[in-house]
């Protein structure tokens, strides 16, 4: 049987991240993958910010940043906005993949691909990992597997999933009405109802998608057409479920953790994953790293305290978005009217009150009331915001 020291599961940018910091301690780490090739086929947006390429400690002119932007806008269907300034970049999602593990092979952390993970068994002293072909053990697993992580269905964790799914289409010109090169724009209105729907420009792509508990593709193919995008022309359509936890789940266990989307650890209001799973993934194989070093398996239940910071472990930052993301349109409108033209930061208190006084329903007062709430979270939680 193949013996390591740590085995994780899932070779994306969570587990690719806590590889590195192992190998480079010199701790014999195992990355089992079951795609053919890490990083294809893409789940995501493929946007991170500023904050996410420093917690990675790269340089902006890295090879697979295809188009940097200055933040994001929330769109609402009566044409009003509101824009969250961060710098950030879109990205080539599948180059970025291969990129971080490139780094963690380059300090000596071992890859196998096409590795599906059949079976997980827990032993006193350890864990055993069963694909078709081979066996594994190790003294340490690390679920980073994205949202249907073989480790954490082992360990009893399912997660509550949101389908997503995006077009990608060639720029036929430089200009366009609804693609704005210096922002992400997330679309909120109640016809992706549990979700939104997203712009995302990138360079001479764009890529046009969304999230929706309900009928998804029968929303986003009449969203592209309004977009001025048909949905025949697309070069790309790639998609995958995100984590919708309206709970913290539980990610710490005897000598296993949980990170990335396997841990839950993406960022409530705009879903966006890639930064808590480099950070989540960053501060586990650092701390199972001075587990082994000091002989001392208790250590890792330090996991929970260290990332308790990040919105996805507080159950009110999770339930805040379950509210807002299915509002009707009277309550988005609401929202925009209070915000539009501004940054998120600013709160304006005279157009509160304002709309107060003229609402014309619960729904629409609900919406207000939520202005403000949402405001608060973003001040309080914008480093991860995407």
């Amino acid at each position: 049987m193949n013996q390591y020291d740590v085995i994780i599961v899932g070779a994306g940018p969570a587990g690719s991240c806590a590889a590195f910091e192992l190998a480079k301690c010199g701790i014999k780490t195992l990355l089992l993958d079951k795609k053919q090739m890490v990083g294809s086929p893409n789940h995501c947006g493929e946007g991170i910010s500023s904050n996410c390429m420093q917690e990675l400690n790269l340089s902006i002119d890295m090879p697979w940043i295809v188009n940097e932007v200055s933040g994001g806008r929330l769109i609402f269907s009566n044409d009003t906005s509101v824009t969250f300034k961060q710098r950030g970049f879109c990205i080539n999602r599948p180059e970025f993949d291969r990129h971080l593990l490139k780094r963690a092979t380059d300090a000596s952390a071992e890859i196998r691909t096409e590795m599906k993970v059949t079976e997980i068994e827990r032993e006193t002293d350890g864990w055993t990992v069963k694909t078709k072909t081979e066996r594994f053990r190790s003294s340490y697993l690390v679920g980073a597997g994205g949202p249907r992580c073989p480790v954490a269905v082992s360990l009893g964790q399912r997660h509550p999933l949101l389908p997503a799914y995006q077009y990608k289409f060639k720029m036929k010109a430089k200009q366009h009405p609804h693609v704005h090169s210096n922002w992400l724009d997330f679309y909120h209105s109640e016809a992706f109802p549990g979700g939104y729907a997203w712009v995302f420009p990138r360079g001479d792509e764009v890529a046009i998608g969304g999230g929706s508990i309900h009928h998804l593709k029968q929303k986003l193919d009449p969203f592209c057409r309004q977009m001025g995008f048909d949905p025949k022309d697309a070069i790309k359509k790639e998609g995958g479920p995100i984590p919708f936890l309206k709970k913290p789940c539980r990610i710490v266990f005897p000598r296993a953790l949980l990170v990335g989307d396997a841990g839950g650890f993406t960022y409530p209001l705009t879903k966006g994953g890639v930064h808590g799973a480099v950070w989540s993934g960053k501060i586990a194989g650092q701390l199972i790293s001075k587990a082994i070093h000091q002989s001392d398996d208790r250590l890792i239940r330090g996991f929970k305290r260290l990332v308790r910071q990040h919105p996805s472990r507080k159950r009110s930052h999770l339930m805040m978005p379950l509210t807002f993301f299915n509002f009707k349109n009277e309550a988005f409108h609401c929202i925009g009217n209070i915000m539009d033209g501004l940054e998120f930061h600013n709160f304006p208190i005279v157009r509160f009150f304002a709309e107060v006084s003229r609402a014309p329903s619960l729904s629409a007062l609900r919406g207000i009331m939520y202005a403000a709430i949402i405001q608060q979270h973003y001040k309080k939680t914008k480093h991860f915001s995407w």
